[in-house]
């Protein structure tokens, strides 16, 4: 079971700031009940709390303001203001603002905290978990931004024709980035040429895939056909030669590894 987050209680009526005090422990929340607000905010900023509840009139500042300034210093938290009154200035303005997440009404009763209690702490659960979640998807963005970037390098620096450069004949520093670029892509990319149909280049990945060196790969066209699973062969091979026509070849198929396994 998730722990339960800390509370912090600001009521400048110690009557009020001890029975909250009292039942909210009972709850079993770990929290601290101040009657000052300059001091529950100096709190705020050295102490981590997932439930704020502040009472409406206090003599320093509106409860109403001082949640706003609490939403700045913990965002996730879930904010709670206390009142007494039927109708208070800026109440309904901060549920709306999302200043304040709910009303504490006075007098509440133990099934009110209660319930209220469970509800903070389930929406600043799912505050975490939405943060959580948005950092993952920053740190994939970042991710793709540097491949694009990468990528976008290599295309820049690869001015020379794709031959040229596997073969050594380019630009060294466009090939260096090339190689660099596909050893780190986990999959099989092969670079043949278009009229003789000869291997110019093979990722690493191809060894551990086909099961056989890449000097053998390389040199030995006959390989690739032996290495096709029998069963798929024929196809493979006449969509193969309907390529060379239609320029169109999307083929999937096992193949047989020198040890008998199929992949």
């Amino acid at each position: 079971m998730d722990s339960l987050p800390g509370v912090l209680i600001v009521d400048d009526d110690h009557v009020v700031l001890h029975t909250l005090h009292d039942q909210v422990s009972r709850e079993g929340y770990h929290l601290a009940a101040i009657s000052n607000m300059a001091e529950a905010l100096d709190r705020l900023r050295v102490e981590r709390f997932g439930i704020v509840i502040a009472d409406q009139t206090m003599p320093e500042m509106a409860g109403v303001e001082f949640l706003h300034a609490c939403r700045e210093l913990q965002p996730l938290s879930s904010r709670i203001i206390m009142t007494g009154l039927a109708s208070s200035p800026g109440v309904e303005e901060a549920i709306i603002s999302g200043d304040a997440f709910r009303v504490l009404a006075k007098p509440w009763t133990r099934a009110d905290l209660k319930i209220l209690l469970a509800q903070a702490t389930e929406y600043f659960r799912l505050n975490q978990q939405l943060e959580t979640r948005s950092v993952e998807l920053r740190r994939r963005q970042n991710d793709l931004a540097v491949l694009s970037r990468e990528l976008a390098l290599y295309r820049q620096s690869a001015t020379t024709d794709i031959a040229d450069l596997t073969s050594g004949a380019g630009d060294n520093n466009a090939e260096e980035i090339f190689r660099e670029i596909i050893c780190h892509v986990d999959q099989a990319v092969s670079i043949s040429d278009a009229e003789s149909n000869r291997v110019l280049y093979l990722s690493p990945v191809h060894e551990r895939i086909w099961g056989r060196p890449l000097d053998e790969l390389y040199e030995n066209r006959d390989v690739w056909v032996e290495s096709i699973h029998p069963a798929d062969r024929d196809r493979v091979l006449k969509a193969a030669m309907a390529a060379s026509t239609t320029g169109i070849y999307d083929e999937q198929y096992r193949i047989v590894r020198p040890n008998g396994e199929f992949r």
